[in-house]
């Protein structure tokens, strides 16, 4: 049994930093190990390109973060600095100390020059 998908992810702009926030999930298993960390995925755009709903976005991991000794319920805080010009668009799934992945979160969405954050279930 894979980790559960991580939700109920926020992201703010505080100045150029993107901070990205969501609750380590409450998750048991006697088989596949614990769930040890996060991975963090990105995708980004020129804001020049027209947004395309439909289209596929090429994904790459941008961090993996350890749970360390955090518990379920505990909050989990990304930061990565961000350029204005840019959509940005993240995803983050749990993993087990097998290296077992959880499915991905719904994307979350980030324009930092209006500071417009949008959570997007149709990614």
């Amino acid at each position: 049994m894979s980790p559960p998908v991580i939700t109920g992810i926020e992201a703010k702009m505080d100045g150029h930093t993107l901070l990205l926030t969501w609750l380590v999930p409450e998750w048991k298993t006697e088989n596949n190990g614990r769930l040890t960390g996060f991975y963090v995925y990105r995708s980004a755009e020129d804001m020049v390109a027209p947004l395309c709903e439909d289209c596929p976005r090429q994904f790459q991991k941008a961090a993996e973060i350890n749970i360390g000794t955090k518990r379920a319920g505990e909050s989990v805080l990304y930061t990565e600095p961000v350029k204005k010009g840019f959509r940005y668009f993240y995803r983050v799934s749990g993993y087990t100390e097998d290296d077992m992945e959880g499915e991905k979160s719904e994307t979350v969405t980030v324009i930092p020059e209006t500071d417009k954050m949008d959570h997007d279930l149709n990614f």
